[in-house]
Parts: C-alpha cells; structure tokens; sequence
C-alpha cells in the first residue's frame, strides 16, 4: 500500500488515500498437454492451467525431441487448447508450452508428441477359397502407426481397372471373408491402411482362381 503527504517548514499535511498494488507471482507450469492428430496437417493442442494468474501463452514446435530449434505461437490468457494448422504429413512433431505474465515466464510443460503419419502397409496378404464360393483373406498389420481402418480391393485384372469393387474394413483388423465372389472367375486382390493423415500404400496382390 502507498499514501503520499506534502511537506513544508511548518509541517506535514494529511495523507492521501492509499493505493494498493499487487505483487503478482510469475504463473506454474501448464498441466497435461496433449495432442491429437486431426488431419494431415491440423494437430489440436489442449491443456490444462497451472497456478497463478496467466497474461497469455507461449507453444513451442519442434522436429527435434531436444527443441533445437522451434516454431513459436503466442496464445491468450483464456486459451486451454489450440490447433496448429501448419502440420505436414511425414513428420513427427515435439510440443511444449509455458505460461507468462509480467512477473515472468513459467517452466516449460511435459512434451507432447504428434506423429502425422500415414500407416505402415499391411503385409503378408493370404486366402483361402471355401465353398460358398468365398474367398477368406488374412494379413499381418504394421504396429507402428495407429490406423482408422482398412481398404480392400478386388479386381479381375492385375491392374486394378477391371471389375474394381472396394470394400472397408474395421481398424486393426487381420482377416475379411468376401462372400460376394463368383464362380469360375479370377480375382486380384490388395490391401491398405488408413488414418486421419491418409492411406498407406497398397500391399502386393494376390491372385485368387474361384474355381466352384
């Protein structure tokens, strides 16, 4: 609190009114930041306030784990998530953000990590032809890069531009049963993963002869 008074030689005159002035304390870390990889180039940031009274934010991206060098966002007080819209698939990205006011800058928080990836090709592509007629295919998924699901396509010829049917499967998934195959036909068929960056490439063919 402050209160000024004038002076003279004869004296002291009355004090003013007091004004008052908050010390205010640098702001504590922001609390677990997390990131979601929403397109191939769209990642959301979202957090949780630390102590103290914030004036904004200050989000840091780097390719490297270590932060030598980084790409900075200044962010609102009120700010508790933030979509970073200059992602590029390919890249793993590093986060961390810390809080500021006029008394300071906060520590940095823990780092969240963005891998915006498309996922790895599923490999091993097998069948087998049962009555019906129905072809079963089984495969072997990558465990690298989390997928949103699988493709599937037959065709009649190994181009794939022939008689093209696809067929979508749940994620994760490592065997489908075609019931719709004819008999006396020959059939390709392929495979691919995909997730919210994109679709993998396709996995190498097989040949399948329906012959009942």
């Amino acid at each position: 609190y402050y209160r000024v008074v004038a002076f003279t030689t004869g004296g002291y005159s009355a004090a003013s009114a007091a004004a008052s002035i908050a010390v205010v304390a640098a702001p504590g870390a922001p609390a677990g930041l997390a990131a979601t990889i929403l397109s191939a180039s769209n990642v959301r940031l979202s957090w949780t306030a630390g102590t103290g009274v914030p004036t904004g934010y200050v989000l840091q991206r780097s390719t490297s784990a270590t932060f030598a060098t980084v790409t900075s966002y200044n962010l609102g007080a009120s700010a508790t998530s933030y979509t970073n819209t200059t992602a590029a698939a390919g890249n793993t990205y590093y986060y961390r953000l810390a809080a500021t006011n006029a008394a300071g800058t906060s520590a940095y928080s823990a780092t969240a990590t963005a891998a915006v990836l498309v996922p790895t090709t599923p490999t091993g592509l097998a069948y087998v032809v049962s009555t019906g007629p129905s072809v079963v295919l089984s495969w072997v998924n990558g465990a690298t890069v989390p997928q949103t699901g699988i493709v599937i396509q037959r065709a009649t010829n190994p181009g794939f531009t022939q008689g093209l049917a696809t067929y979508n499967v749940a994620a994760n998934a490592t065997t489908y049963t075609d019931a719709t195959a004819a008999a006396a036909t020959t059939y390709f068929y392929r495979i691919a993963a995909t997730n919210v960056v994109g679709t993998s490439l396709y996995s190498a063919s097989v040949q399948v002869a329906v012959a009942f």
